[in-house]
């Protein structure tokens, strides 16, 4: 494989609107192909935790094993995208695994060839009421988890822009979606890109909410949220957000594309 890039968002909001990136760089959809259409590596390491999960007697009910949401692939070109959510920074540490078994195979040379030529992960997550240089020291001390000889270059990276060539690594990036006081989340970036070309039924959705606001929050409610679903309900009917971010021409390519934060995210998967 020349290249395996292993993405890390926070939960399946953030994933699906990398996915919906990546859809507009020319990524395709691999997610719904026959495993034995994988690499070899893919397809093994895959195969293996299936086989290791077969006995259920010590299993809870909805347990399963750790498996990306979405698998794309460059158009062309031998370059795949593992993108797994988390659940939230105090849950990275169980990617360690992940990453480890693919640092190994990137290591490990058979005839002077190793299974990855290069290896490259990200992290994507929300900065939520943290200051976004501070959320990334949290990431960075569970990244130093992988090993403890990983190098101290690690500590120099910065919000959208990845280091290069670190401890087996083709590059190691983190992306914070912040608003522009520091703080915030996924929303504050894709609301904006929605309501371009699209303002009166945006403007009439956000009314809406404004006006049946005191009633829905007697129930677990989200502002932002519930805006994309109103939205995305009146192109997509019956589609819980995830799709809506993946499929709605609400945003396309030429919003994501001319979008300084898009394309710093894109960045990290270069």
């Amino acid at each position: 494989m020349n290249k395996l890039i292993l993405s890390f968002c926070e939960g399946a909001h953030d994933a699906a609107f990398v996915f919906r990136i990546l859809k507009e760089n020319k990524y395709k959809n691999f997610t719904d192909k026959n495993i034995k259409k994988f690499p070899k590596i893919l397809h093994d390491f895959f195969k293996t935790k299936m086989e290791k999960f077969s006995s259920l007697d010590d299993k809870k009910f909805y347990e399963k094993p750790y498996f990306p949401r979405y698998i794309l692939k460059k158009e062309k070109e031998e370059i795949y995208v593992l993108l797994y959510t988390v659940g939230g920074v105090s849950k990275i540490e169980k990617t360690i695994k992940t990453i480890k078994f693919f640092r190994h195979s990137a290591k490990e040379e058979k005839f002077g060839i190793s299974k990855i030529k290069e290896l490259s992960i990200n992290f994507i997550f929300d900065a939520e009421e943290m200051e976004v240089k501070d959320r990334i020291i949290e990431i960075i001390k569970d990244l130093k988890k992988i090993d403890k000889g990983i190098s101290e270059k690690i500590k120099e990276i910065k919000n959208g822009i990845p280091i290069e060539n670190i401890d087996y690594f083709k590059s190691i990036g983190i992306y914070i979606f912040s608003s522009d006081d520091g703080k915030g989340k996924l929303e504050d970036i894709l609301l904006p890109l929605i309501k371009k070309d699209n303002e009166e039924i945006y403007e009439r959705s956000l009314n809406f909410l404004e006006k049946n606001k005191m009633e829905l929050k007697k129930r677990k409610f989200y502002f932002d949220k519930s805006l994309i679903g109103i939205l995305g309900q009146l192109q997509i009917s019956g589609k819980a957000n995830t799709v809506i971010i993946q499929d709605s021409n609400l945003i396309n390519e030429e919003k994501i594309k001319n979008n300084e934060i898009c394309k710093k995210i894109f960045n990290l998967f270069i």
